[in-house]
């Protein structure tokens, strides 16, 4: 079975970005990232803090389904595709990402504890200042009302920001090198 090449879409240049881990079904048969379940949520969350998918370049760190089951990709295949989203980055130029999922947000900033530091702003190392916001994936909220609230905060934090409503405070258990999943395959 062959899967879609899922691009990301939106405004180039664009100062705001989000990156998913990898699209899903509805993704693949659409060929747009975000169209399904978790992307209906994840408007509601960004309405909630006054942004609008228009106004963001929406992408993914995988980007095709992973199959049946929505498996996480493996961090070879991560690797072997990371050319669109680094391709994606040069054209968007971002100012602020909001990396959605734990392999989203280790890919941007390394070995980092989603629960710890899920909302919080953290410069990405090497990036000339960009802020990554990481932040649970709104498809973890679809069957969970405890993860939905992180996920919704996570955004609404993203809004804030954005807007320069909280301010950055280096953190110093930040680490700069990409890591690509809970690693059991990756050389070291």
């Amino acid at each position: 079975m062959s899967f879609r090449l899922v691009r990301g879409v939106g405004p180039r240049p664009c100062r705001l970005m989000a990156v998913g881990e990898a699209p899903g079904a509805s993704e693949d048969r659409r060929g747009i990232p975000f169209c399904g379940r978790s992307g209906e949520v994840l408007d509601v969350y960004l309405h909630a803090a006054s942004l609008s998918r228009s106004s963001i370049f929406l992408t993914n760190l995988y980007p095709y389904w992973p199959g049946e089951g929505n498996p996480d990709p493996t961090p070879k295949q991560i690797r072997e595709q990371e050319k669109y989203l680094v391709a994606d980055l040069a054209d968007v130029r971002p100012k602020f990402i909001l990396a959605i999922g734990r392999l989203a947000a280790r890919w941007f900033l390394g070995r980092i504890d989603l629960e710890t530091a899920h909302g919080l702003p953290h410069i990405w190392p090497h990036s000339g200042g960009i802020i990554v916001v990481p932040a649970y994936h709104p498809a973890a909220g679809l069957h969970s009302p405890e993860m939905a609230a992180k996920s919704a905060y996570d955004v609404l934090q993203f809004g804030l920001v954005t807007r320069l409503e909280i301010p950055y405070r280096p953190r110093i258990d930040e680490h700069p090198e990409p890591d690509y999943a809970l690693t059991r395959d990756r050389p070291r």
